[in-house]
This record gives structure tokens, sequence and C-alpha cells, in this order.
């Protein structure tokens, strides 16, 4: 077998982030509240991040927090929705979910 690259060393995987977002399943489905005029909105955290988490809704930036911070979104559009939760060091986790109304 060839040597290992020095940034490809086995011990270089074993360092990365396992990043999971927390708060609500891959595929779920959410909508308002009955009789409310506030639009859809979900709350998550994401677990195992220890540094800067960028969230990604659709692709684009929404916002950003520090470690297990709880990160806030509200939908004013129906439809799938892909939310991304993504590390300074590339750690990376992403749930699809359904907004109804």
């Amino acid at each position: 077998l060839p040597a290992l690259a020095a940034d490809c060393r086995a011990d270089a995987y074993d360092a990365m982030q396992e990043l999971r977002i927390d708060g609500l399943a891959d595929g779920a489905t959410i909508a308002r509240a009955p009789n409310s005029a506030n639009p859809a909105s979900v709350r998550l955290r994401a677990l195992g991040a220890g540094g800067e988490v960028s969230w990604l809704v659709n692709g684009r930036l929404a916002a950003i927090t520090q470690g297990s911070a709880v990160f806030e979104q509200t939908f004013a559009e129906t439809g799938t929705q892909t939310i991304t939760a993504l590390t300074a060091a590339g750690a990376w986790a992403q749930i699809e979910i359904d907004v109804l109304r």
C-alpha cells in the first residue's frame, strides 16, 4: 500500500467532528399552530459542534451560532425545506422537512 499523504494521516479522520441536528427528524412535517397568524418555526441545535456553526436553509446562509446554541428558523413559504449545519472544520449534517402552512 502507498504511504498516506501528510494531510491524510490515519489519525486525521479520528479528529473530525461528528455532527448531528437535534430538534427534528429528517423527513418531519411541520405546520403553524391552529388559528395562528405566525408562520411555522423550528428550534434546532447542532450536536457535536465545538465552534462556529453556519446554518443554511435551502442553500442560503440563515444564521451563525456557537457550538450547540439554538438556531430558530421561521418559514414564510410552504413546501420542502433543506436545513444544513456546517462547521468551520468541514463537518456537516442535513435534514429535509415539509412545511404545510
